[in-house]
């Protein structure tokens, strides 16, 4: 995965090993007998000791011992005052993939620095001197002498090695830089402007049937209505799906009579977006490795997985979920549209049209006007107002960082009234953004309005469920200063959940990879949710309960145990992709209450100063009752989660009851893989309770996290 190097110290290293005489070292070959090389254990420990010498700081000597922060550390690397370690890694990867780009011979340089971290690890920091880093580097041929290392050929290095070669095959230059492969500006326009025409050429209709067939048909789950086409779970890099329907529904053409017969041709271009994709090194190999991100790499990771999304990930809803939207969210106030036709009109034909049983169809009109008791006029006005003409589609999408805006619209109309419906999942919440945008025309505060929808939605299903659940206002203790408070939701089971609700989206910021103006959106929404159930919880266990005042009906929420976990969720009406993944949701909150963001172009020095502030506020509501010296911040987040609406209503219309909806929420706070998939999570745990015969390690795992009170969690 990408990783953010200084410069000097970078240099400092390589050239550092361009200087050493390599001559002497012998590559030896699988074949070679191991006893051949082993040496006694005493010169083992003689070389580790006179490298641990060498080192200024160790994770053991220093961070386990309190002398030294491992923040402080991350701090002196990004400062250069100091070389991690695990830049030796870093330095094996860079030859291994320098060795593919250039076809020369870096084997002695890659298995030396290999050796070097498989013996040290990441716990040793040297000072960036070219005699010290010299010195280790002396001491790690001898090391080689007792077992020598090879750099890990995993599937996911081997799959970029392969898109070096492919890149390289249509004339494209890869430069090595860092560790990884320098994704500038030229070799990506390049890329985007080859890939488009080759799908301008094939037709973006014989592609998007070919994408079906390939990866959406067979991966359909209909228990959740939904395409299981997500990051992939382990060692290999995902499928860039979504670029590749941004680019086949621009250059769809329904003339097309020969769509399918260009297998071949889109291969060939599923494969040059795979090794784009693949050249960005931006997924990582394994969920361990999104476990263990610290703060201090926070914003790369973050900006690492927007492109994720935007490759791979196609946001999908389901039929269900767009129909409740509808029906909750707009019904309320759909008058001002001031349309001729009525809502009622407008919900069955979004009904009808996601019932066609197929991923792309020309929409036949006259079937649908003598099967809908909706006037024709009506139906006519209808599509011309869900249909975006098709010369519009995705027609900024110039570029990697440009937008599309094909989701926006359920229908795309091409010429003679030809209205082309692609799958609901991908394109169906248009139905809702549709009439949405013809109502914020009219009422520029529909977004605040529509908060009190989205509470209502959720509380409506839950009562259809007939599960249990407190609501209200309260006032909040005045010593504390946290004013007047009211609870959106909460639930207990063994534990207390505060759920707060919030309509701000984030869809334009991910599809621009601006990373800045969604953590803004961000601020608004989920971050400001999660503050208030800080406030939630401080009052609990200050005040020894809440009284809710739910509209004149007043209710109790008392601690369930002395201990209670207070899990805090914040919830959204639109996806937010892998941001509502655990590790992405608490690393987020960690930084800001460690000190936040700083955004380096000058022109918005203080866009994130309202992120910051929240953190601020958050902390200051954590250390009411302890002293600040004693928070662990990390623990304090640590049953923080974002949530999208579709993702916790898919989890209560397949629970059983009300415990194995909360017992689904548990699992999205105590465990993770590397798909940072909700839904994969809530299929996973349908297949468990459908065969209680298996193992759940995942349940197990909780169990004893709950029975020994650690806040830890299972990967995997």
């Amino acid at each position: 995965m990408k990783n953010i190097e200084n410069q000097n110290i970078w240099e400092t290293c390589v050239d550092t090993l361009s200087k050493l005489d390599l001559s002497n070292i012998q590559v030896r070959h699988e074949s070679c007998c191991q006893s051949n090389i082993v040496l006694e254990d005493d010169v083992k420990k003689k070389v580790l000791a006179e490298i641990s010498e060498l080192a200024t700081y160790s994770y053991k000597k220093d961070i386990e011992t309190g002398t030294i922060s491992q923040m402080k550390l991350f701090r002196m690397e990004e400062n250069g005052e100091i070389v991690g370690s695990h830049m030796f890694f870093r330095m094996a990867r860079h030859y291994y993939l320098l060795e593919k780009a250039t076809g020369r011979d870096y084997n002695k340089e890659r298995n030396l620095c290999f050796t070097i971290h498989a013996y040290l690890g990441n716990g040793y920091y040297f000072l960036p001197k070219e005699d010290i880093i010299g010195r280790v580097f002396e001491l790690g041929k001898e090391l080689r002498g007792i077992q020598e290392y090879d750099f890990v050929h995993s599937d996911y290095l081997e799959e970029i090695a392969k898109a070096i070669g492919i890149i390289q095959s249509y004339g494209i230059d890869v430069t090595i830089l860092f560790g990884t492969i320098d994704c500038n500006e030229k070799v990506n326009n390049t890329i985007f402007e080859l890939l488009e025409k080759k799908v301008m050429s094939v037709g973006g209709l014989a592609l998007l049937i070919h994408l079906g067939e390939r990866y959406f048909f067979n991966n359909y789950i209909p228990q959740i209505d939904r395409y299981m086409v997500s990051r992939e779970v382990e060692n290999k890099q995902s499928i860039p799906v979504q670029i590749l329907l941004a680019l086949a529904i621009k250059h769809l053409n329904i003339n097309d009579i020969n769509y399918n017969k260009k297998e071949n041709q889109c291969n060939e271009i599923v494969a040059l977006a795979q090794s784009w994709y693949d050249i960005w090194d931006v997924e990582g190999e394994s969920g361990m490795e999104y476990a263990m991100f610290t703060t201090n790499n926070y914003p790369l990771e973050l900006f690492n997985q927007i492109l994720v999304d935007k490759f791979c990930v196609p946001k999908q809803y389901n039929k269900k979920y767009i129909l409740s939207s509808l029906d909750h969210m707009i019904k309320p106030l759909y008058l001002k549209c001031n349309k001729k036709y009525s809502y009622n009109d407008y919900r069955k034909v979004a009904n009808y049209l996601m019932d066609q049983p197929c991923f792309i169809c020309v929409i036949d009109v006259k079937k649908m006007k003598k099967q809908l008791d909706i006037a024709n006029y009506k139906i006519d006005m209808i599509l011309d107002d869900i249909s975006i003409p098709a010369m519009h589609v995705n027609s900024e999408f110039t570029s990697l960082d440009a937008p599309c805006n094909h989701y926006k619209w359920p229908l795309i109309q091409f010429p003679m009234k030809r209205y082309v419906y692609i799958d609901y999942h991908i394109c169906g919440f248009g139905f809702y953004n549709v009439v949405y945008e013809m109502i914020k025309e009219k009422d520029k505060s529909i977004d605040k309005k529509q908060g009190e929808f989205v509470e209502k939605m959720l509380k409506d299903e839950l009562e259809k469920k007939k599960y249990s659940f407190l609501c209200g206002k309260y006032s909040a203790l005045k010593k504390k200063k946290l004013g007047d408070s009211e609870c959106d939701l909460v639930m207990q089971d063994k534990n207390t959940f505060f759920f707060e609700l919030k309509k701000t989206a984030i869809t334009n910021e991910l599809d621009n990879l601006d990373d800045v103006t969604m953590l803004q959106q961000l601020a608004k929404g989920m971050v400001k949710a999660q503050k208030q159930c800080f406030s939630h919880e401080l009052y609990l266990k200050a005040n020894g309960s809440i009284c809710l005042d739910d509209n004149g009906v007043r209710n109790i929420v008392n601690p369930m145990s002395e201990q209670d976990c207070c899990f805090k969720i914040s919830v959204c009406h639109q996806e937010y992709s892998f941001l509502t993944s655990k590790n992405f949701c608490t690393s987020l909150l960690e930084t800001i209450l460690l000190g936040g963001f700083e955004v380096k172009e000058p022109s918005r020095k203080g866009d994130l100063n309202g992120l910051n502030n929240l953190g601020n506020q958050i902390m200051k509501i954590i250390s009411h009752n302890k002293e600040k010296e004693t928070i662990i911040v990390r623990d304090e987040v640590f049953s923080s989660l974002f949530c999208s609406l579709q993702q916790i209503l898919t989890a209560l219309w397949n629970s059983e009851d009300e415990k194995d909806f909360l017992d689904m929420i548990k699992e999205w706070i105590y465990c993770q893989d590397k798909s940072l998939d909700s839904y994969l999570q809530i299929v996973t745990h349908i297949y468990y309770r459908e065969n209680p015969e298996k193992i759940n390690l995942k349940k197990e795992a909780i169990k004893m996290f709950e029975r020994t009170g650690k806040k830890c969690m299972y990967i995997g």
